[in-house]
């Protein structure tokens, strides 16, 4: 249970003639005393109190989510330089995390508390099985050999 005011304050800005209206949205829950303070910046300033909780709510499961995926699939770890690398990496996270999401949506009946890295062990477990044939092991070391030489020839080519 949640206690909540929805106050309209005007925002003076250094050196500007117009002022900006905002609301203050006030809440706590009414077992403790940590209070919290949010800005809204709704269309003329018309939003109602359930709904405004409701956002900030909605922005604490969208926080907990990114910090996840920092922790669990380390979106925050890339050591790229360039624009291009950056977004492969980040291309790369979004589709864990969707590979991920789609797992717990999956298996949620059975596993409602899957976590990440119970997804990770899954996926880990697998690879392990499709990999244990020497012959399928080998193949995919190939495929990454080739992989990479194609690679390094792109490189020189470019160095050139």
């Amino acid at each position: 249970m949640r206690e909540a005011v929805l106050i309209k304050v005007r925002i003076w800005k250094k050196g500007r003639v117009e002022v900006e209206e905002a609301q203050v949205l006030t809440s706590r829950k009414l077992d403790q005393r940590e209070v919290k303070y949010s800005f809204s910046h709704a269309p003329n300033g018309k939003l109602n109190v359930e709904t405004a909780v409701f956002r900030r709510l909605q922005r604490y499961q969208i926080e907990r989510a990114l910090q996840e995926i920092k922790e669990q699939i380390r979106l925050h770890r890339y050591r790229v330089r360039g624009w291009r690398a950056w977004r492969q990496h980040i291309a790369l996270t979004m589709t864990a995390l969707h590979f991920i999401l789609e797992r717990q949506i999956e298996k949620a009946e059975n596993l409602p508390l899957m976590s990440y890295g119970d997804v990770k062990l899954m996926v880990g477990n697998m690879l392990k099985t499709k990999l244990d044939a020497p012959e399928r092991l080998m193949e995919t070391i190939d495929q990454r050999h080739r992989a990479r030489h194609k690679d390094s020839v792109r490189r020189r080519q470019f160095l050139i």
